[in-house]
């Protein structure tokens, strides 16, 4: 005899709800979780003094830089001056805008004029197809020397520490 087959067990078709609904969880909590682990963290902005000094220490290098090329160095270095002139001049900016003091707004604002004149004689220069002139030349040498000049002045107004020399290979 055979037996009538035997029913299966009605659940409302709810078997796989719960599954479902762990698994969303366990993959929100994933995300979530690495979404955490990925996020950058702040890195702490330096002191103002401290982005001042350094500032002033990129300047008086590069203007020290551009003083001693020729002037074929300084046709093949100028594109990448002009482009370090070129951040420095943002950064100043920066740095008067969020100065703590009129006096050191005041100190670094002395900057501004001979950093912008050297940034333009370099810039000019770039874009000299055949090299600068002995007169483009003579204007970069100069507007380097005005800055340099200015930086001293205003490490010693914002009472910045000259940096010290390297001993070189001993």
């Amino acid at each position: 005899m055979t037996q009538p087959p035997a029913e299966e067990e009605d659940d409302g078709g709810t078997g796989w709800l719960p599954w479902v609904l762990a698994f969303a969880v366990l993959a929100i909590g994933g995300m979530a979780l690495l979404a955490r682990r990925l996020k950058p963290t702040a890195v702490p902005t330096p002191p103002w003094p401290d982005r001042a000094g350094r500032l002033v220490e990129d300047a008086d290098l590069q203007s020290v830089q551009i003083a001693a090329l020729t002037p074929e160095g300084l046709r093949v270095a100028a594109p990448v001056h002009a482009a370090r002139l070129a951040e420095q001049t943002v950064a100043l900016d920066e740095l008067l805008a969020s100065a703590p003091d009129p006096e050191s707004e005041q100190a670094l604002g002395q900057l501004q004029g001979p950093l912008s004149q050297l940034y333009a004689a370099v810039d000019a220069v770039a874009l000299m197809p055949a090299g600068p002139t002995p007169e483009a030349a003579e204007w970069v040498r100069s507007s380097a020397a005005g800055l340099h000049s200015v930086v001293t002045t205003t490490r010693l107004r914002l009472r910045i520490a000259p940096p010290t020399p390297d001993p070189g290979p001993s």
